[in-house]
């Protein structure tokens, strides 16, 4: 698998599983492998992704109410880095 999903902290557990399929989708389709770390904003709410690879480390923001399609194609954007703002 080409992403792994290493620690999600305070993500609801509901939420998790769903999560973690839509962040190795979007990681399925590179060479390289790459590390996310999740973790949810208490305060400011929705969560941010942090991904890691061989010389790379990007971070990528999402609201709590953000699809899953936008969340895959947000991560893909990020891990292409393509200029996806965030």
């Amino acid at each position: 698998m080409p992403l792994s999903v290493f620690q999600m902290t305070g993500v609801p557990y509901q939420r998790r599983e769903r999560l973690e399929t839509a962040l190795k989708i979007a990681g399925s389709h590179t060479a390289t492998h790459y590390i996310a770390w999740v973790a949810a904003g208490p305060f400011s709410g929705g969560f941010k992704v942090v991904i890691t690879g061989p010389g790379f480390q990007r971070e990528a923001r999402f609201g709590d109410y953000d699809d899953l399609d936008a969340i895959r194609e947000g991560v893909k954007a990020t891990i292409e880095d393509d200029g996806w703002e965030l």
